[in-house]
């Protein structure tokens, strides 16, 4: 029990400064195609309009999907095969909240909104689509 309590622990802080370190390098034109997929979604919600009534995504796929993979890929090495399986399975689904919450985070009228902590996302993220160069986490308040 302790090793599922270790591995999602370490795969939780793992995700967390992973979030924000691929996040920054979206914001770097040395990332190449990262960096031109992410631009998009920054014209879609300029600072001037960060909100839509629906999620506008304009990008195929998710191109920060395989930067985890390769981020996370190294685990099938250092795991045992079940905790490797239980860490995927983190990783999808945490990589899955993030994404939803990024769509709430854009929409007006979000049921989301009745809440405070939703409240300090969303102004973080906008503060981010104005000063790129600030709050890559999307889901760790400042």
């Amino acid at each position: 029990m302790i090793d599922y309590l270790a591995t999602f622990f370490f795969t939780g802080i793992g995700l967390l400064i992973s979030e924000n370190i691929i996040h920054r390098f979206a914001h770097n034109p040395l990332s190449g195609d990262l960096y031109r997929w992410h631009r998009v979604h920054h014209i879609v919600y300029p600072p001037e309009k960060p909100l839509s009534k629906e999620y506008i995504n304009k990008t195929k796929g998710n191109i920060f999907v395989q930067y985890y993979l390769l981020g996370f890929g190294y685990l099938w090495f250092f795991l045992p095969q079940h905790l490797f399986f239980f860490s995927t399975f983190q990783i999808t689904f945490y990589g899955y909240l993030v994404n939803r919450l990024h769509q709430e985070i854009h929409t007006l009228n979000s049921p989301l909104e009745r809440f405070k902590w939703f409240h300090i996302l969303r102004s973080n993220h906008i503060q981010h689509h104005i000063e790129d160069s600030k709050l890559y986490s999307i889901s760790v308040p400042k």
